[in-house]
């Protein structure tokens, strides 16, 4: 025996040192017969395997399905189309079932035009007056109605949302709290969320009844389809349908869905913690709610102001998206159950399905969202009409912005002369009886024009009266008093790209 050598490894001289400093390892002949010989007969067995596999194909699975005149696979073909028959059928019946408990309705209600609008109490401190009531409603009629082309694509849908509170649950006569128009451009794959401010005064038409009032007063007095004219009138847009929704139903939908989560800032939860019965309510940037919570959270009053309280509602209806996303089927059909009876829409059963397959095949939920609301700061001012806080609105200004983050594109062109509302609007003194907020030029009296039998708009807690034909305070107006310019409406509407 060699013993310079040792099984398997180099050789080495007597004093263990490399043989000429060689470091490669070698395989001696035996291990590599060896090495090879597993190898063989691995290869061996896969090749064995694989003609067992090739010769059931070929003996068993093929004539199968297609001896005796492919009868099989006709047989499989008609058990599997059973099947399917049977599973569609199941979620049809239910889709249908669901759909029965919609309630459709066309959004007018004039049921309750001659109700008295009690505004809620608000904490809210205007900053200005109105220095010419007359002008101010004047100038808000004339854009509402100036004939000018509604935007229209279509490539983009839009539906109002409304949460509404109601005392019966019946959503009749009730103040449309939340005004959200949900756009979705399938053209850009993006869905628009804009938020309105429910204080904002405006003229609206209830009935043949001229009225200026808070915009949420025109689905008290006339239902969700007079809030929907009013705002396509001011905004100049085309508002395809409407989903009313009492707030009554959220907590179920919202814990159907296992919760949400919300960014909740230290001031709010210190409100919160100190206005209602939630004394562990926390901050943060992800804060889990539930249902209950969620609807407290999105209601505060008299904390700030209506733009952090639209900022709070889209934030739940954000989060409520979300948790849809990540919902399983259990979650989601719960959540269905409760959402399905307790809303009014005008979309009829028919379009209720072609727009859910059209979401789902399209992928809405992946669409980009972005939100915005409308007055935006630059184009709103704080101001108190009879007593009550408004919003004064450049509509034309915010109608211009609306349509372009709505369709890229806009009809109105602002004319750098035009007399814009809030210059009719000055600066509040303070020093003086800040209970008495009537605008200059009003004189105490309503200051609605009446061209129909109905009530007056009147402020927060007053008492209505029998419709009169006294006029607001005339006053002379420039020749010009369109606030802005937009094509007329004897051609069809503006189609957008």
């Amino acid at each position: 025996m060699d013993d310079n050598k040792t099984d398997g490894l180099e050789p080495v001289d007597a004093s263990g040192r490399d043989n000429g400093g060689d470091k490669t390892q070698r395989i001696d002949s035996c291990d590599k017969n060896l090495l090879l010989s597993e190898f063989g007969e691995f290869g061996a067995k896969a090749t064995k395997r694989k003609g067992r596999f090739a010769r059931f194909l070929r003996n068993r699975f093929v004539p199968f399905w297609t001896g005796h005149n492919k009868r099989n696979i006709k047989i499989a073909a008609v058990v599997l189309s059973a099947a399917a028959v049977f599973v569609l059928s199941f979620y049809g019946v239910r889709i249908i079932k669901l759909l029965g408990t919609v309630d459709y309705d066309d959004g007018i209600d004039f049921s309750n035009k001659d109700a008295t609008y009690v505004e809620d109490e608000t904490d809210f401190s205007a900053m200005h007056e109105v220095s010419d009531a007359g002008s101010l409603d004047e100038l808000l009629r004339e854009w509402a109605t100036n004939g000018g082309e509604k935007m229209y694509s279509k490539n983009v849908i839009n539906v109002m949302l409304f949460g509404v509170d109601s005392e019966d649950g019946t959503m009749s006569g009730a103040r449309s709290d939340a005004m959200m128009l949900a756009s979705v451009n399938l053209k850009t794959k993006k869905i628009t969320l804009v938020s309105f401010f429910r204080d904002s005064y405006t003229y609206m038409n209830i009935d043949g009844s001229i009225r200026y009032n808070k915009i949420n007063a025109a689905n008290n007095w006339g239902g969700p389809a007079t809030v929907v004219e009013t705002l396509e009138n001011n905004y100049k847009i085309e508002i395809d349908k409407f989903v009313s929704v009492d707030f009554k139903t959220f907590p179920d939908i919202i814990d159907s869905l296992g919760g949400v989560t919300v960014p909740v800032t230290e001031y709010e939860a210190k409100f919160v913690r100190r206005t209602t019965r939630y004394k562990n309510f926390k901050a943060g940037d992800a804060v889990r709610l539930t249902g209950d919570e969620a609807l407290m959270f999105s209601r505060i009053r008299h904390l700030d102001s209506d733009i952090n309280r639209t900022r709070r509602q889209r934030s739940v209806i954000m989060a409520i998206i979300e948790s849809t996303k990540d919902a399983n089927n259990r979650q989601l059909n719960k959540a269905l159950d409760f959402i399905f009876p307790n809303i009014r829409t005008n979309y009829t059963k028919s379009e209720i399905l072609s727009l859910g397959s059209k979401a789902l095949s399209q992928g809405w939920m992946d669409f980009e969202i972005q939100q915005m609301v409308s007055p935006s700061e630059n184009a709103q001012k704080s101001a108190y009409i009879n007593g009550a806080f408004v919003w004064i609105v450049d509509y034309p200004a915010e109608a211009r912005a609306v349509q372009l983050a709505l369709y890229g594109t806009t009809n109105i062109v602002l004319d750098a002369n035009r007399n814009n509302v809030l210059s009719l609007l000055t600066p509040r003194n303070t020093s003086g009886n800040t209970n008495n907020h009537q605008p200059t030029g009003s004189s105490g009296s309503t200051r609605t024009q009446t061209t129909a039998p109905g009530v007056n708009t009147t402020a927060a807690g007053t008492t209505s009266s029998p419709a009169t034909t006294e006029k607001p305070v005339e006053t002379t107006l420039p020749p010009d008093t369109t606030q802005a310019t937009t094509q007329s409406t004897t051609s069809p509407p503006t189609t957008a790209p």
